[in-house]
Protein backbone atom coordinates (compact mmCIF):
# COMPACT_ATOMS: atom_id res chain seq x y z
CA UNK A 1 0.00 0.00 0.00
CA UNK A 2 2.55 2.57 0.57
CA UNK A 3 4.40 2.01 -2.79
CA UNK A 4 1.40 2.28 -4.31
CA UNK A 5 0.60 5.52 -2.60
CA UNK A 6 4.39 6.87 -3.37
CA UNK A 7 3.73 5.79 -7.41
CA UNK A 8 0.17 7.49 -7.44
CA UNK A 9 1.57 10.48 -5.63
CA UNK A 10 4.85 10.76 -8.00
CA UNK A 11 2.22 10.51 -10.83
CA UNK A 12 -0.17 13.21 -8.90
CA UNK A 13 2.75 15.33 -9.37
CA UNK A 14 3.84 14.85 -12.74
CA UNK A 15 0.23 15.66 -13.61
CA UNK A 16 0.46 18.73 -11.93
CA UNK A 17 3.42 19.71 -12.95
CA UNK A 18 2.74 19.34 -16.76
CA UNK A 19 -0.49 21.32 -16.20
CA UNK A 20 1.27 24.18 -14.41
CA UNK A 21 4.20 23.99 -17.27
CA UNK A 22 1.38 24.54 -19.49
CA UNK A 23 -0.26 27.09 -17.98
CA UNK A 24 2.62 29.00 -18.21
CA UNK A 25 3.01 28.36 -21.81
CA UNK A 26 -0.58 29.74 -21.76
CA UNK A 27 -0.28 32.40 -19.40
CA UNK A 28 3.17 33.99 -21.37
CA UNK A 29 1.37 33.48 -25.26
CA UNK A 30 -1.53 35.82 -23.40
CA UNK A 31 1.09 38.41 -22.37
CA UNK A 32 2.72 38.25 -25.74
CA UNK A 33 -0.62 38.53 -26.95
CA UNK A 34 -1.38 41.56 -24.75
CA UNK A 35 1.79 42.78 -25.37
CA UNK A 36 1.59 42.80 -29.93
CA UNK A 37 -2.14 44.34 -28.80
CA UNK A 38 -0.65 47.17 -26.96
CA UNK A 39 2.27 47.45 -29.36
CA UNK A 40 -0.66 48.00 -32.06
CA UNK A 41 -2.98 49.97 -30.60
CA UNK A 42 0.25 52.44 -29.37
CA UNK A 43 1.16 52.74 -32.81
CA UNK A 44 -2.72 53.20 -34.17
CA UNK A 45 -2.73 56.28 -31.71
CA UNK A 46 0.37 57.46 -32.96
CA UNK A 47 -0.84 57.26 -36.98
CA UNK A 48 -4.22 59.14 -35.57
CA UNK A 49 -2.13 62.15 -33.53
CA UNK A 50 0.07 62.39 -36.86
CA UNK A 51 -2.77 62.56 -39.08
CA UNK A 52 -4.25 65.27 -36.90
CA UNK A 53 -1.44 67.35 -36.56
CA UNK A 54 -0.58 67.37 -40.50
CA UNK A 55 -4.66 68.22 -41.32
CA UNK A 56 -4.23 70.80 -38.46
CA UNK A 57 -1.25 72.29 -39.72
CA UNK A 58 -2.36 72.20 -43.58
CA UNK A 59 -5.71 73.99 -42.58
CA UNK A 60 -4.31 76.54 -39.51
CA UNK A 61 -4.63 79.84 -40.82
CA UNK A 62 -2.43 82.16 -42.29
CA UNK A 63 -1.48 85.43 -42.52
CA UNK A 64 -3.26 86.84 -46.68
CA UNK A 65 -0.95 88.48 -48.57
CA UNK A 66 -1.01 92.37 -48.60
CA UNK A 67 -4.02 93.35 -51.32
CA UNK A 68 -1.70 96.39 -52.36
CA UNK A 69 1.25 95.63 -54.26
CA UNK A 70 4.38 97.69 -52.54
CA UNK A 71 4.88 100.43 -54.49
CA UNK A 72 1.24 101.34 -54.44
CA UNK A 73 1.73 101.53 -50.54
CA UNK A 74 4.80 103.38 -50.33
CA UNK A 75 2.50 105.82 -53.35
CA UNK A 76 -0.44 105.58 -50.62
CA UNK A 77 2.14 105.97 -47.60
CA UNK A 78 3.59 109.83 -48.95
CA UNK A 79 -0.26 110.86 -50.02
CA UNK A 80 -0.79 110.32 -46.29
CA UNK A 81 1.65 112.78 -45.52
CA UNK A 82 -0.24 115.26 -43.45
CA UNK A 83 -0.73 118.42 -46.10
CA UNK A 84 -1.61 122.41 -45.36
CA UNK A 85 0.39 122.30 -41.69
CA UNK A 86 1.65 125.86 -41.23
CA UNK A 87 2.10 125.62 -37.46
CA UNK A 88 1.42 123.24 -34.99
CA UNK A 89 1.83 122.44 -31.19
CA UNK A 90 1.81 119.04 -29.53
CA UNK A 91 1.71 118.21 -25.59
CA UNK A 92 3.17 115.26 -24.91
CA UNK A 93 4.25 112.65 -21.87
CA UNK A 94 7.42 111.03 -22.01
CA UNK A 95 8.48 107.96 -19.88
CA UNK A 96 11.99 107.51 -20.06
CA UNK A 97 14.12 104.58 -18.26
CA UNK A 98 17.24 102.85 -17.84
CA UNK A 99 19.10 100.45 -16.32
CA UNK A 100 20.08 103.02 -13.58
CA UNK A 101 17.03 105.47 -13.36
CA UNK A 102 13.41 106.30 -14.67
CA UNK A 103 11.90 109.11 -14.74
CA UNK A 104 8.69 111.38 -16.53
CA UNK A 105 8.77 114.48 -17.93
CA UNK A 106 5.94 116.85 -19.71
CA UNK A 107 6.75 117.96 -22.83
CA UNK A 108 4.81 121.13 -25.13
CA UNK A 109 6.51 121.31 -28.83
CA UNK A 110 5.01 124.01 -30.71
CA UNK A 111 6.45 126.25 -33.73
CA UNK A 112 6.77 126.28 -37.56
CA UNK A 113 6.70 123.49 -40.01
CA UNK A 114 9.93 125.50 -41.65
CA UNK A 115 11.28 126.71 -37.92
CA UNK A 116 11.67 128.16 -35.44
CA UNK A 117 10.66 125.52 -32.91
CA UNK A 118 10.24 125.44 -28.91
CA UNK A 119 9.67 122.92 -26.60
CA UNK A 120 9.30 123.09 -22.83
CA UNK A 121 10.16 120.57 -20.26
CA UNK A 122 8.37 119.84 -16.91
CA UNK A 123 8.56 117.61 -14.63
CA UNK A 124 6.16 115.13 -13.30
CA UNK A 125 4.73 117.42 -10.56
CA UNK A 126 4.55 120.69 -13.16
CA UNK A 127 8.21 122.14 -12.35
CA UNK A 128 9.74 124.02 -15.36
CA UNK A 129 12.91 122.01 -16.02
CA UNK A 130 14.16 123.34 -19.73
CA UNK A 131 13.38 125.31 -22.15
CA UNK A 132 14.46 124.71 -25.58
CA UNK A 133 15.02 126.42 -29.18
CA UNK A 134 15.66 124.93 -32.22
CA UNK A 135 16.05 126.89 -35.90
CA UNK A 136 17.91 125.83 -38.87
CA UNK A 137 21.44 126.72 -37.60
CA UNK A 138 20.98 126.18 -33.72
CA UNK A 139 19.76 124.41 -31.15
CA UNK A 140 19.17 125.70 -27.70
CA UNK A 141 18.38 124.60 -23.97
CA UNK A 142 18.14 126.70 -20.85
CA UNK A 143 17.66 125.68 -17.54
CA UNK A 144 16.21 128.36 -14.98
CA UNK A 145 17.55 126.75 -11.78
CA UNK A 146 21.00 126.77 -13.15
CA UNK A 147 20.30 130.19 -15.16
CA UNK A 148 22.57 128.27 -18.13
CA UNK A 149 21.62 128.25 -21.41
CA UNK A 150 23.53 125.01 -23.52
CA UNK A 151 23.70 125.57 -27.08
CA UNK A 152 25.05 123.53 -29.67
CA UNK A 153 25.17 123.56 -34.08
CA UNK A 154 22.90 119.67 -33.51
CA UNK A 155 20.18 119.06 -31.98
CA UNK A 156 20.46 115.41 -31.33
CA UNK A 157 23.89 115.44 -30.23
CA UNK A 158 23.27 118.62 -27.74
CA UNK A 159 20.05 117.28 -26.23
CA UNK A 160 22.28 113.77 -26.01
CA UNK A 161 24.97 115.38 -24.32
CA UNK A 162 22.34 116.83 -21.69
CA UNK A 163 21.30 113.90 -20.71
CA UNK A 164 18.14 113.33 -23.12
CA UNK A 165 19.32 110.77 -25.35
CA UNK A 166 17.45 110.77 -28.85
CA UNK A 167 18.17 109.50 -32.46
CA UNK A 168 16.48 112.97 -33.60
CA UNK A 169 16.85 116.76 -33.66
CA UNK A 170 13.93 118.42 -32.26
CA UNK A 171 12.32 119.40 -35.79
CA UNK A 172 12.61 115.77 -36.73
CA UNK A 173 10.70 114.62 -33.68
CA UNK A 174 8.14 116.96 -34.11
CA UNK A 175 7.33 115.78 -37.84
CA UNK A 176 7.38 112.11 -36.61
CA UNK A 177 4.81 113.10 -33.88
CA UNK A 178 2.49 114.78 -37.22
CA UNK A 179 2.94 111.81 -39.07
CA UNK A 180 5.01 113.80 -41.90
CA UNK A 181 8.32 111.83 -43.12
CA UNK A 182 9.98 113.64 -45.41
CA UNK A 183 12.58 114.93 -43.12
CA UNK A 184 14.31 111.47 -42.15
CA UNK A 185 12.73 109.43 -44.71
CA UNK A 186 14.14 108.79 -48.43
CA UNK A 187 11.68 109.26 -51.64
CA UNK A 188 12.73 106.09 -52.73
CA UNK A 189 13.14 102.61 -50.92
CA UNK A 190 16.35 100.09 -52.30
CA UNK A 191 14.59 96.85 -51.24
CA UNK A 192 11.33 95.74 -50.24
CA UNK A 193 10.71 92.44 -48.53
CA UNK A 194 6.74 90.60 -47.28
CA UNK A 195 7.26 89.39 -43.37
CA UNK A 196 3.86 88.74 -41.54
CA UNK A 197 1.86 90.34 -44.13
CA UNK A 198 3.28 93.35 -43.78
CA UNK A 199 5.81 95.09 -46.31
CA UNK A 200 9.28 95.82 -45.10
CA UNK A 201 11.14 98.68 -46.85
CA UNK A 202 14.74 99.57 -46.35
CA UNK A 203 16.98 101.91 -47.33
CA UNK A 204 20.65 102.70 -47.97
CA UNK A 205 23.63 103.23 -45.45
CA UNK A 206 23.36 106.98 -45.97
CA UNK A 207 19.58 107.26 -44.44
CA UNK A 208 18.81 108.12 -40.88
CA UNK A 209 15.91 106.17 -41.46
CA UNK A 210 17.30 102.54 -42.39
CA UNK A 211 14.10 100.71 -42.30
CA UNK A 212 10.50 101.35 -41.83
CA UNK A 213 7.04 99.00 -41.91
CA UNK A 214 4.09 99.90 -43.40
CA UNK A 215 0.51 98.65 -42.43
CA UNK A 216 -2.75 98.14 -44.39
CA UNK A 217 -3.36 101.59 -43.86
CA UNK A 218 0.18 102.85 -45.07
CA UNK A 219 0.74 103.90 -41.94
CA UNK A 220 4.33 103.78 -40.10
CA UNK A 221 4.24 100.87 -37.22
CA UNK A 222 8.00 100.46 -36.91
CA UNK A 223 11.04 102.09 -38.33
CA UNK A 224 14.79 102.23 -37.18
CA UNK A 225 17.97 102.86 -37.53
CA UNK A 226 21.64 103.05 -36.24
CA UNK A 227 21.02 101.10 -33.04
CA UNK A 228 17.73 102.58 -32.38
CA UNK A 229 13.92 101.36 -33.30
CA UNK A 230 10.45 102.94 -32.97
CA UNK A 231 7.56 101.07 -32.54
CA UNK A 232 4.00 103.08 -33.47
CA UNK A 233 0.75 102.27 -32.31
CA UNK A 234 -3.21 104.01 -31.35
CA UNK A 235 -3.30 105.70 -34.76
CA UNK A 236 -6.32 108.59 -34.04
CA UNK A 237 -7.82 110.77 -36.41
CA UNK A 238 -8.40 114.41 -35.71
CA UNK A 239 -6.65 117.39 -37.79
CA UNK A 240 -4.64 114.66 -38.92
CA UNK A 241 -4.14 111.15 -38.50
CA UNK A 242 -1.35 110.44 -35.79
CA UNK A 243 0.22 107.98 -33.16
CA UNK A 244 -0.95 108.25 -29.89
CA UNK A 245 1.91 106.35 -28.44
CA UNK A 246 5.02 105.53 -29.93
CA UNK A 247 8.05 103.39 -28.06
CA UNK A 248 11.42 104.43 -28.83
CA UNK A 249 14.30 101.93 -27.99
CA UNK A 250 17.51 102.63 -27.73
CA UNK A 251 21.10 101.61 -27.11
CA UNK A 252 22.18 100.35 -23.70
CA UNK A 253 18.62 99.32 -22.53
CA UNK A 254 17.26 102.91 -22.68
CA UNK A 255 13.20 103.33 -23.50
CA UNK A 256 11.66 106.28 -24.17
CA UNK A 257 7.65 105.88 -24.63
CA UNK A 258 6.26 109.27 -26.08
CA UNK A 259 2.26 109.60 -25.37
CA UNK A 260 0.86 112.05 -27.48
CA UNK A 261 -1.85 114.15 -24.93
CA UNK A 262 -3.04 116.83 -27.69
CA UNK A 263 -2.81 117.93 -31.10
CA UNK A 264 -3.26 120.94 -32.47
CA UNK A 265 -2.33 122.24 -36.16
CA UNK A 266 -2.91 125.23 -37.86
CA UNK A 267 -2.79 126.99 -41.40
CA UNK A 268 -1.23 130.01 -40.35
CA UNK A 269 2.43 130.83 -38.06
CA UNK A 270 3.49 131.27 -35.20
CA UNK A 271 4.55 134.61 -34.69
CA UNK A 272 8.51 135.05 -33.98
CA UNK A 273 7.60 136.75 -30.57
CA UNK A 274 5.90 133.28 -29.74
CA UNK A 275 8.93 131.31 -30.38
CA UNK A 276 11.35 133.48 -28.47
CA UNK A 277 13.37 132.41 -26.02
CA UNK A 278 13.34 135.80 -23.73
CA UNK A 279 16.53 135.08 -21.42
CA UNK A 280 17.42 137.15 -18.32
CA UNK A 281 20.81 139.20 -18.11
CA UNK A 282 22.22 136.79 -15.85
CA UNK A 283 22.34 133.83 -17.83
CA UNK A 284 25.56 132.10 -18.42
CA UNK A 285 26.24 130.70 -22.02
CA UNK A 286 27.71 126.91 -22.23
CA UNK A 287 28.83 126.23 -25.56
CA UNK A 288 28.80 122.38 -26.55
CA UNK A 289 31.37 120.21 -28.62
Amino acid sequence: MLRLSKKKFLLSYRIKRKMNSGQSAINHQLSNIQFRTSNIEHRTIQTIILLFLILFLGCAPKKPAPEQSPSALWSRFWRNQAQNILSFKIKTSINYSSARHKNRILATIWGNLNYPIRMNIKAGIGQTISLWLEDMHLWQAYFPAQKTLYFHPDGQKGATALGYPTPFNLKELAMILLGHYRSIVPDQFDKVELKNGLWIFSFDLRSKVKKIVLNEQARPVFISGDKWQAKFSQYVQSSIYYAKKIILHLPGSEQAIIRVKSLQINKTPWKMQQLALNLPEDTIYIRMK
